[in-house]
């Protein structure tokens, strides 16, 4: 995991990072809370 590594929450559909929804996004900061979220 490098320091790039993020997740998008995008309910149009993002071009960037990884596309999750809300409560998976959250089980993965909780794995992982190096990630950064993005709203």
């Amino acid at each position: 995991m490098g320091p790039e590594m993020h997740i998008a929450i995008d309910t149009m559909g993002g071009e960037d990072g990884v596309n999750l929804t809300v409560p998976a996004a959250l089980q993965a900061l909780e794995k992982f809370p190096e990630l950064l979220l993005t709203l």
